[in-house]
């Protein structure tokens, strides 16, 4: 009973967050497997451990343990272990984004089913599916195989296959453009992995509503939810989960013109996951894309370039989004050719795709407009403005309503004589400053506001950075500092790092214009806002457990 109770055990341990525990646990349960002869058991204990290694980010270690799984399996007849570890090592290669690997490995799982004819397997063949339709851009064929998976996983009772399953359909479909339908499949994959209690499943769902919300403009709940993923990530010791909620943070700072403050989230990100960024390809990208988004925040157009080219050599979550970086890059660098080129990728991505088509219609608007074809980018960034709009997607369609508004004004300057043209820019720039000052969107506003300037209109003072600017983690970190705690208290009582503490602190007191500690303290007391310390904290631990 020993090795039964140490598999069990590491279930425990994995559940509760301590990854290191739980390798202890299954790895000396291998072991008691191995030396009783039970190799089809001993090959399930791998193909466990070759996972938590991963999620540790120690890809060499998870691969030692996915090729001694297989050698543990090898001529047992085992069917149904073998299938599992083929899917293991198809899923780590699919975030590798090793591409020829994939579709070799894809096509050895998918002849496995007839053989074994367990449902698990069949399960496991549609998500296979899924992921190379995904990676081939077919995000509806994704969507299909995600929901074959589904019926079959539900059908079977095998919660952790429906909560993959779950992820495969709303990863497809918010990629695609289907917000509600990504939203409705996140949250059910969310259900899921906190029902199963494992905190990997959770930490992946957690990430996938992030990229959701990222989507739709949301910035506040992308601030908020990135806070909660940061502390869970540190408390269970998830390089990927930290480095996800910081790339998550940087992506909406870049937007709002802080690129010093998404740098130093980038900065950490990165120190933290180390050397496992170079396998773990697929959600490492996320990174890159944040730090090209920077760059281009920072006024650094060809090295914005660079790093969304080189997210973009392999297979990324967020593909749509990682081509608009790079064609926008392109267009800011010079090179309007190359521009139109990621364009017709974007709208090529599908079918039934209407996200990437309407951005692939503002990439190519801004090419147009970069070759003097201003007939042209009138006409693709409207077309890219209505479709954003259609999809309720506030800052996207503004940002090509001002991209039009340019390009009008620009035609009315040329004929000296369209007054119309004139008072449609500047309607248009109007109502995307609007969109803008919502989101503390600065740069963009700054230049709707020099348009409108240019047309011969008056518009207001940006509005000033206010408390209700700072996320919730910002709002405990300044709580516990009024309360008297050091940066290394506040980073036990939140489950982050002593840096990450630092970082917000940086944050508040840029945001907040104050010079120090005893500045800030003052200033939580004057609002009344230390009241409510301790309630702070426990919402926070419920809410992380």
């Amino acid at each position: 009973m020993v090795a039964e109770l140490l598999e069990r055990l590491g279930h425990a341990r994995s559940r509760s967050g301590q990854l290191a525990a739980a390798v202890a646990a299954w790895s000396e349960a291998a072991g008691q497997r191995e030396r009783s002869g039970d190799r089809p058991a001993t090959a399930r204990l791998r193909g466990l451990l070759a996972l938590v290694e991963w999620d540790r980010g120690r890809s060499d270690a998870a691969e030692a343990q996915l090729a001694a799984g297989f050698q543990a399996v090898e001529g047992t007849g085992a069917d149904l272990e073998l299938t599992d570890l083929h899917y293991i090592r198809l899923h780590l290669l699919t975030r590798a984004g090793d591409i020829a690997r994939i579709e070799a490995e894809a096509a050895v799982l998918l002849a496995l089913p007839e053989p074994t004819g367990t449902q698990r397997a069949v399960a496991e063949a549609h998500l296979a599916r899924a992921d190379m339709a995904f990676l081939r851009g077919n995000f509806a064929a994704a969507r299909e195989h995600g929901q074959q998976a589904l019926a079959v996983a539900e059908q079977a009772g095998i919660s952790t296959l429906a909560a993959l399953a779950h992820r495969r359909i709303s990863a497809a479909a918010a990629n695609a453009g289907h917000h509600r339908l990504a939203r409705e499949h996140g949250l059910a994959d969310l259900a899921l992995a906190r029902q199963t209690g494992s905190p990997t499943l959770e930490l992946s769902a957690r990430f996938g509503m992030l990229m959701i919300d990222m989507h739709t403009d949301a910035w506040e709940d992308v601030l908020r939810n990135a806070g909660e993923l940061l502390a869970q990530g540190y408390r269970t010791g998830s390089a990927r989960g930290v480095a996800d909620a910081l790339a998550s943070r940087a992506l909406v700072l870049a937007n709002r013109g802080r690129p010093e403050d998404a740098g130093r989230c980038l900065a950490e990100a990165r120190e933290v996951y180390g050397t496992a960024a170079a396998a773990d390809r697929r959600v490492f990208a996320v990174v890159e894309i944040a730090e090209a988004m920077t760059a281009l925040a920072a006024g650094d157009p060809e090295r914005a370039q660079t790093l969304a080219a080189s997210a973009l050599a392999t297979p990324v979550i967020i593909p749509g989004l990682g081509l608009t970086v790079l064609g926008e890059a392109q267009v800011a660098a010079g090179d309007p050719v190359g521009a139109l080129d990621t364009a017709r990728r974007l709208e090529e991505l599908g079918p039934d795709a209407p996200w990437p088509a309407a951005c692939g219609s503002w990439v190519e608007g801004l090419a147009r407009a970069a070759l003097g074809e201003r007939a042209a980018a009138l006409a693709c960034l409207r077309r890219a403005a209505d479709g954003l709009d259609r999809l309720g997607l506030p800052f996207q369609a503004a940002r090509a309503e001002l991209g039009w508004a340019e390009a009008a004004a620009a035609v009315a300057a040329g004929d000296g004589h369209a007054a119309q043209d004139r008072s449609e820019a500047a309607e248009a720039a109007r109502g995307a400053l609007a969109v803008f000052d919502g989101l503390g969107a600065r740069p963009l506003g700054d230049r709707a506001r020099r348009l409108l300037r240019g047309l011969g209109e008056r518009p207001g003072t940006p509005p000033r950075a206010v408390a209700s600017e700072l996320s919730e983690r910002e709002l405990q970190v300044a709580r516990l500092v009024a309360a008297g705690l050091s940066n290394a208290e506040i980073a036990g009582r939140l489950f982050i790092s002593p840096r990450t503490v630092t970082t917000h602190l940086q944050h508040v007191y840029a945001r907040l214009g104050l010079p120090s500690r005893t500045a800030l303290a003052r200033w939580v007391l004057e609002r009344g806002l230390a009241a409510d310390i301790t309630t702070g904290i426990r919402r926070v631990g419920e809410a992380d457990t």
